[in-house]
């Protein structure tokens, strides 16, 4: 049974985190000035995490596979399964998106419908994001419905994806 006002508060939820990414600072008062200044304010850690799965989420639906690994850790020791095949650094799967996906359209559009991150430690972080992705483009394709969990870690000051695992089905 399908649970209406929950999909209706995830979606609040995920609109309310894509405008907390989108935004890069917010107006607040400075204590005994007489005037309201802008000034940013530090996102938290748990934010950063947030709004790196946001981006990758904003990156594929624009079907931007550049933008898109933009949010992995450019090693050879990134790490990512995908179904049943594993690549084994950042440039292996790089190109296995560009092969996959001469045609862009082919990428069709992710709605998340869970988007959860866990600070385990000041440096790591571990997400995971439920999504169903569709095909506008193609009538005849099916809906894809899987999860991605994912190491995230603060490297150099940004957080990146260093370890990833996406499974999935058709429906």
């Amino acid at each position: 049974m399908r649970h209406r006002p929950i999909e209706a508060c995830a979606f609040l939820f995920l609109f309310a985190l894509s405008q907390l990414a989108k935004a890069e600072s917010l107006i607040v008062p400075q204590l005994g000035a007489a005037s309201i200044s802008s000034r940013p304010v530090a996102k938290t850690d748990t934010q950063l995490v947030y709004a790196v799965l946001l981006k990758m989420v904003d990156r594929w639906n624009a079907h931007d596979i550049d933008g898109l690994m933009s949010v992995y850790w450019n090693s050879p020791s990134l790490l990512a399964v995908i179904d049943t095949e594993q690549f084994d650094g950042w440039e292996n799967l790089y190109q296995s998106y560009k092969t996959q996906y001469r045609n862009l359209t082919n990428m069709g559009t992710v709605n998340p419908t869970r988007v959860e991150v866990k600070l385990l430690e000041p440096d790591l972080a571990f997400g995971v994001i439920s999504w169903t992705i569709q095909y506008p483009e193609n009538a005849h394709a099916t809906e894809i419905v899987g999860t991605s969990t994912m190491n995230i870690q603060k490297i150099d000051s940004s957080w990146k994806i260093v370890a990833l695992h996406t499974a999935f089905t058709e429906m």
